[in-house]
Formats: C-alpha cells, structure tokens, sequence
C-alpha cells in the first residue's frame, strides 16, 4: 500500500484487500491519524462520518495483522480551495529547482496555517487543494469523534 495516494483525494479503485502492521501495540483507538495524516478509523465511526459528509470520503476496509479489530481508512476525496496566503504565518511553494516537477507550484512548507471560511462552503471534511497533508474537519465532525474517542489520539488545531 502507497500511503501517499491516500493524500491525493482521489478514490482508490483497487480489489484487493489492504493489510498493515502495527509499528507500535497499544490501546486500539476509534480513530488515528498515521504517516501523512492518513485517516484509520473503527469502522462504527468511519459510518457515522460518512452519514454527515456522504460522497466526500471512501471507506476502505483494512486489515491490522495480529488484531481482531476492523479498521477502515478514511480516503478524503474532497478537496478545498481554500489556503489563505495573506493569514497563513509562513509558507514556501515547490520550485524547478526542488527537482519534483509534478508539485510546482503546490505549498511546500506552511507555518501557521489559516483558511479562508468563506471558500470552504459547506465542506465538514477535506483537504487543501497543493497542500492536502493536513485534514480539515469542521466543528460538527469535531464533535463527534470526541464522542467516540476515548483517549487523545488526534489534536484538533484552529485554522
């Protein structure tokens, strides 16, 4: 599995089944984020976000060798112009010279990072159009995966 594809808000349209390890045994959580801010979820909350946001996210079921939990990963589909340059603390874009021309002109480095509301409509989950590491959720998605969650396996930071 590529968990880089997971960041570019695209289906995923492959049959086979996905399996992954545990880099670190702990307490199972109802949600974590992994490398790239890639979403895997109990599958219990995985349905009540997908109840809320419908077509802006693909749940893929996911197999953890030695657990008996189900997980799902949480594909973000939707993406959101939405990057506010004049608010955001510090950035820097992808060059010619970064030598990856596939990402010119996307964010390469962002301190302090700010939306535009106004852009973001009705979105309660997504991604950043060429800066799609973070995840954005709303304060409604907010909410309820505080329900869910029992332990603080994910921080929720103002943008």
């Amino acid at each position: 599995m590529h968990g880089w594809y997971f960041t570019h808000c695209e289906h995923w349209n492959c049959d086979e089944p996905l399996f992954s390890s545990l880099r670190q045994i702990g307490t199972a959580t109802s949600i974590l984020l992994g490398a790239f801010d890639i979403v895997y979820a109990d599958p219990r909350l995985s349905e009540a976000i997908e109840e809320i946001v419908r077509d802006d996210i693909q749940r893929i079921p996911l197999s953890i060798i030695n657990r008996i939990e189900d997980q799902e990963i949480i594909n973000i589909v939707r993406e959101v112009d939405c990057f506010s340059e004049s608010e955001t603390t510090a950035f820097s874009r992808w060059t010619a010279a970064d030598g990856r021309p596939e990402k010119i002109g996307d964010y390469k480095r962002v301190g302090g990072l700010r939306i535009d509301p106004e852009k973001v409509g009705d979105a309660d989950i997504f991604r950043i159009s060429r800066y799609n590491m973070p995840v954005i959720v709303s304060g409604r998605i907010r909410q309820l995966i505080m329900e869910f969650q029992d332990t603080a396996a994910v921080d929720f930071l103002p943008v």
